[in-house]
């Protein structure tokens, strides 16, 4: 029996467009025009120019009428309707998980069946439906439970992850601060020996905050395509078992924990590129120092994990602390909701004291410290001293030798201002420069091998332009590292 719902008298496109107007909820995106589509498994956002999209509107007719409708049919009603989305629609973020409302207010979004979302707010916590219209939607998305707010205690997570007294404070305002989805969040680096717990608490924090599939963590993609959907699929996207990051590895972490555009092109369709603000958090894990390089270090909470002593737990004891956790998933977020109402109450920026100390993550620091002095009375202050002293830590090796700026200088004053050769004729270059005007550099630091000098040279590319000398590296056919070094004249 044919529907009511529609006039039969209309013809084909006529009946098209008002199920594209009526029926489906379009968004324009950074993703491009998606729509959205109820399956199965729940509700899933897909291109409004996908293939998936075509067949799902032609069903859909076909159930309305009786009647097959031709494939090039639904194609010039979704190109023109395509058009007026462009033109007549705002484009929306439709973030992942968590996302910014109205009056600061925070939007987190549920991923259960009847697509429920959270509003956070100073005034009090309530849930909305419709969250489509808010977020990206797919199938593979799990449900955040409704938070037990009365009887919310986030302390419970320490049952689950066993995090080092020290970092505690850390922990708690790095677990909080995952649920305010428009500020950078650091990379939180799990280190530690088999059984230490890496990829549990990498599974319950990914359980807790963005529910998808199993939770455990993902192998690290083998190209960047894989990588984008993986962003674009997850808010929270864990790694686990990796062995060390390599410099491009390390620089494309850095951009994506601080914020980066990215530009694809979109599947299934043309050739038409799509742009899109990727700024999500991540958590690595791995048995030995996975990140070595400066700039990824300044982003991360590196946090080291003890294996506990006695018998492992075997699978069946895993399986039944994961259903104790799923069951006191609710009372934890009723905690952390709680501390969010405040936060945004309490919230104001620049607050908390730097310490002369120069913080990359100024957001994540700022929210640290209200989440914390919210959690326990005096502990904003503490989180702030843990922080720094934590970066420091991570950051000791990385101090910079600028005295090895002005022993290079008058290295190559004394060679013509021009000078080449590997980097162990440098370093010796350098040793006989420093003993000849000893009285000048006696308190420079030389790096002891070829290798550290090497380190260092790239770790002061920056200050060594601004002091005029220019760095060529390469490497030789024995791999030894070649370096040319120019020192510009002063124009003065």
């Amino acid at each position: 029996m044919k529907s009511e719902k529609y006039t039969a008298t209309q013809n084909p496109e006529d009946s098209i467009y008002e199920m594209l107007e009526n029926d489906f909820q379009c968004k324009n995106t950074d993703y491009g025009v998606l729509v959205t589509i109820e399956t199965v498994n729940g509700k899933e956002d897909v291109l409004l120019k996908n293939e998936k999209f075509h067949g799902v509107l032609a069903n859909r007719y076909r159930k309305e009428y009786g009647e097959i409708v031709k494939p090039s049919t639904i194609k010039s009603c979704i190109l023109s309707y395509y058009g007026q989305v462009l033109e007549e629609y705002a484009k929306v973020k439709n973030s992942n998980r968590c996302d910014r409302g109205d009056g600061g207010s925070i939007l987190i979004d549920s991923g259960d069946l009847e697509d429920t979302y959270f509003i956070i707010s100073e005034k009090g916590i309530q849930s909305e439906e419709n969250g489509s219209a808010y977020f990206y939607k797919h199938s593979r998305k799990g449900e955040i439970p409704y938070p037990d707010i009365k009887n919310g205690d986030i302390n419970r997570i320490f049952k689950y992850c066993r995090v080092p007294q020290n970092m505690q404070r850390i922990f708690i305002a790095y677990l909080v601060s995952l649920f305010i989805g428009d500020i950078e969040h650091p990379c939180l680096v799990l280190n530690g020996s088999q059984g230490s717990g890496k990829t549990t608490m990498s599974t319950f924090i990914k359980a807790l905050v963005d529910p998808v599939a199993d939770n455990k963590p993902s192998l690290f993609p083998k190209n960047d395509a894989d990588l984008a959907l993986m962003f674009r699929d997850n808010y929270l996207v864990a790694f686990d078992n990796l062995q060390t990051l390599n410099a491009r590895l390390s620089d494309k972490l850095c951009t994506i924990v601080t914020g980066v555009t990215e530009s694809r092109r979109k599947l299934y369709t043309d050739d038409e590129m799509v742009h899109f603000d990727l700024c999500q958090p991540i958590i690595l894990n791995g048995i030995h120092d996975i990140v070595k390089r400066e700039d990824m270090l300044s982003r991360c909470i590196v946090m080291n994990l003890e294996k506990p002593v006695g018998k492992d737990r075997g699978a069946s004891e895993k399986v039944a602390l994961m259903e104790e956790f799923m069951d006191d998933r609710a009372i934890i977020l009723g905690g952390i909701f709680n501390i969010l109402r405040e936060v945004l109450y309490f919230y104001q920026p620049n607050c908390a004291s730097r310490a002369g100390y120069d913080v990359r993550m100024s957001s994540f620091y700022d929210y640290g410290y209200w989440i914390c002095e919210i959690w326990e009375e005096e502990a904003g202050t503490e989180f702030c001293a843990d922080y720094i002293s934590l970066l420091k830590h991570q950051l000791k090796d990385f101090k910079k030798n600028t005295d090895l700026i002005e022993l290079m200088k008058g290295f190559l004053e004394g060679d013509d201002l021009q000078w080449e050769g590997t980097m162990s004729e440098l370093l010796t270059g350098l040793k006989n420069t420093k003993e000849l005007l000893i009285e000048i550099f006696a308190d420079t630091k030389l790096p002891a091998t070829p290798n550290r000098l090497s380190r260092e040279i790239s770790n002061l590319k920056v200050e060594l332009e601004a002091a005029g000398i220019i760095v060529e590296m390469s490497k030789t056919k024995n791999n030894s590292r070649y370096i040319i070094l120019t020192l510009e004249e002063n124009e003065e």
